[in-house]
């Protein structure tokens, strides 16, 4: 019941915050111009992720969890708020892709020593005993695309916003079920603020997310797996499923650009989202299609928790999956 209380009351500040900023063209609200990247021809707002954070905030402040915070989370929680902050700069002023580069891989560093406790970390249902300091430069590596892939997403009306809602959703009650209360209300607290967001972002979209929103949400998301697996035994395998969609589709192009010898820091309309709707798919059939695929991983990944000794042969089938997908889109948009 708390759940629907906080993603509700998380809900309902972030749609009401953003409708004010809206409502007033605040200047805290960048400007969107189409590039190369874009699937959108006019003018739109972004940084709409700056309601979501001001939301989400306010009601764990208010909930009185921030009182009962250890202080690895409060360190976890600054990094991420970091990395919105960095976000929030970006779409204001473009900072120079080598600055936020060391400041994004400085972010991920913080965040890992932060997040990091032990040397435990599950894997196929086995048990690895990793020295915390062999396991920092991969943590690093891993948790700075992981925020990324968030941003490398957010480029169609709805998408990262049913995402984060499902995904958040998920971890809410996997912290819940791992003895993670203060964990499980600020996920709830994630998926109510986005939710609110998603009623201005659905198609057609009124503002987007911003630097400020997906790569705060991406190092968030990103958090929440490294804590798991380390402080609370949760499998890495559930977790990459969990996430298995953006980071599949993500990871894909980018091997493909590589393999192809092309600019991968140029902009580009190569994801599989975005050649679905350069075919003729539209915003909302994306979002949704993305969604039901979240749906499926999810419970997968669920399943891990409750048979860790299926976990490698889940993980294969959420690939699968996944694989069967991109091949379907390929095969409707060669010409692309």
């Amino acid at each position: 019941m708390i759940a629907w209380v906080v993603g509700l009351i998380s809900g309902l500040i972030s749609a009401l915050l953003l409708r004010s900023l809206l409502t007033a063209g605040s200047s805290l609200l960048a400007r969107d111009d189409p590039n190369q990247r874009s699937l959108h021809r006019e003018q739109t707002p972004r940084g709409g992720g700056l309601a979501i954070f001001i939301a989400v905030t306010a009601v764990t402040i208010v909930g009185g969890w921030s009182l009962e915070a250890e202080s690895w989370l409060i360190g976890v929680v600054l990094c991420v708020l970091g990395f919105a902050l960095v976000g929030f700069v970006d779409d204001h002023r473009s900072l120079p892709v080598g600055i936020r580069m060391v400041l994004g891989f400085s972010l991920a560093a913080a965040l890992g020593i932060a997040g990091i406790a032990t040397e435990h970390w599950i894997l196929f249902d086995q048990l690895f005993l990793l020295p915390k300091l062999f396991v920092l430069v991969p943590i690093t590596l891993l948790l700075f695309w992981i925020t990324n892939l968030f941003n490398f997403m957010d480029g169609s009306d709805g998408l990262i916003g049913i995402q984060v809602i499902l995904v958040s959703l998920v971890l809410g009650l996997w912290f819940g079920l791992m003895g993670a209360p203060e964990l499980a209300f600020v996920n709830f607290s994630v998926c109510g603020a986005v939710g609110g967001f998603l009623i201005f972002n659905w198609a057609p979209a009124r503002v987007f997310l911003g630097d400020v929103g997906s790569l705060g949400l991406g190092a968030w998301v990103g958090a929440m797996g490294i804590v798991g697996a380390n402080r609370y035994g949760l499998p890495l395998e559930a977790f990459f499923i969990l996430i298995g969609y953006p980071l599949f589709d993500t990871s894909l192009t980018l091997v493909r650009r590589l393999v192809a010898g092309e600019n991968i820091l140029r902009a580009h309309r190569e994801h599989l989202y975005q050649r679905l709707i350069l075919s003729g798919f539209s915003h909302r059939s994306v979002a949704l299609i993305s969604g039901a695929l979240t749906l499926i991983l999810s419970s997968l990944a669920s399943y891990v928790l409750v048979s860790p000794g299926y976990g490698l042969w889940l993980l294969m089938i959420a690939t699968g999956i996944l694989s069967a997908f991109a091949g379907w889109v390929y095969s409707r948009t060669a010409i692309v």
